[in-house]
């Protein structure tokens, strides 16, 4: 029986949200279809992530999509909701928490810091590295730059309910109504947060980054089954649909190793002309990793917009081509050679592989790395991250799991 529903608004987010539950031997479903049944689902299935898409869409569309799901759990009985959060605070932070206040009429909790992969808060404001949020190459993002480091700030973007502050090891009385927004630096105070919640029983409405989702797993009264990772062999295929200079570097610090890489070209991924990549990616050594990239350098960035710009596509609209195409072409590629392990870098492209595969719903099978999912489509192994997580040397962390190494 479905125990807690989670409603993220990309696929990456739903995934190293899901892990954190499905590593803890608790299974758990990540699913586009928004109009699953969940009175069909398989009786050990306790978890449902449910994948919005919402990031990009208008506010009132985001907050009708959360609204729906919320009230379709209070309907069956469903006893905890968690709201799962970008953890620089991208897509439509306040529209998609006033969608459940409005339900609910009581209050939320908000904990967005992810420590473990440097995502913190601290006086109501947003980390990364130790930086502020909107002094990051987050502010660059091309579809939503921040502008703000501060919670509250974004949340009073698209929201005008009541916000309370709560510093980390400061525990306040819950009274009234609104969103309570918890700081937190460390991994330690996520868990007095949730352990302080559960002691206050407001653990039924929480939101937050898959930092929370992670206590969750552990505080919340699951029936649990041990569960074991796969054994990983064959072939390696990268694609890397994220614009983040952290994926960036990540790949170009993994050509330095000898992966082997093809960069596709704006002409050829508006025009769909994917044959010097299936050739190359059909030739070359199935010992190594081979990479799929759109863009090689911040310049790149520019190349390609400019590109749809002149053939009149909005920004939306060349982001949208861009992981469209290369869900397409991932397709064509499997379809030519057998590949044993997907690793796809940006949950924009990850959902497009999905939905060209004509997959509906996976269940996690675990986390190789912080902030770095797996799942299963079949006989491949489906291994995600969002384009900020991870060290330069991700990729060479994610082969060494993949190869037994680590």
């Amino acid at each position: 029986m479905i125990k807690l529903i989670i409603i993220a608004d990309d696929l990456t987010g739903a995934l190293d949200t899901g892990v954190q539950f499905s590593k803890e031997g608790i299974k758990t479903l990540i699913t586009t279809d928004l109009n699953l049944d969940l009175k069909a689902l398989d009786e050990e299935a306790q978890v449902v992530v449910f994948d919005t898409e919402s990031r990009h869409i208008n506010m009132s569309l985001a907050y009708s999509l959360v609204s729906t799901l919320v009230e379709m759990g209070l309907s069956l009985g469903v006893e905890f909701f968690y709201k799962k959060t970008d953890s620089t605070l991208r897509g439509h932070i306040g529209s998609e928490l006033s969608a459940i206040l409005d339900i609910t009429c009581d209050n939320l909790m908000f904990i967005p810091a992810f420590p473990s992969n440097k995502r913190t808060t601290k006086d109501g404001k947003v980390y990364v590295n130790d930086t502020l949020l909107h002094k990051t190459d987050f502010a660059k993002d091309p579809l939503n730059p921040i502008k703000s480091s501060s919670i509250k700030s974004i949340i009073r973007e698209e929201s005008k309910g009541s916000i309370t502050l709560v510093k980390a090891n400061t525990l306040i009385d819950i009274e009234k109504e609104g969103i309570y927004v918890f700081d937190a630096e460390t991994e330690e105070d996520l868990f007095s947060i949730g352990e302080y919640l559960k002691s206050k029983d407001k653990l039924k409405f929480t939101s937050g980054s898959a930092g929370f989702a992670r206590v969750l797993s552990k505080i919340i009264d699951f029936k649990r089954t041990p569960t074991k990772m796969p054994c990983f062999k064959g072939s390696t295929l990268i694609i890397n649909g994220s614009v983040n200079s952290q994926s960036l570097k990540q790949v170009s610090y993994a050509k330095e190793l000898g992966y082997g890489s093809i960069n596709i070209s704006p002409e050829e991924l508006f025009k769909r002309d994917f044959i010097r990549a299936i050739k190359e990616y059909k030739a070359f050594d199935e010992e190594k990793p081979f990479i799929i990239n759109t863009i090689t350098e911040r310049e790149g960035i520019i190349e390609y917009y400019s590109y749809g710009e002149k053939i009149n596509l909005s920004k939306v609209e060349i982001s949208k081509v861009i992981s469209e195409n290369l869900g397409i072409l991932t397709k064509d590629l499997l379809r030519e050679k057998k590949t044993a392990n997907l690793v796809v870098f940006g949950g924009d492209t990850a959902i497009e592989i999905l939905n060209n595969l004509n997959i509906k719903g996976i269940y996690a099978l675990g986390e190789i790395l912080t902030g770095v999912a797996i799942a299963s489509l079949g006989e491949v192994m489906f291994i995600t991250k969002a384009g900020g997580f991870g060290d330069t040397n991700l990729l060479e962390l994610i082969i060494a799991h993949i190869k037994g190494r680590l």
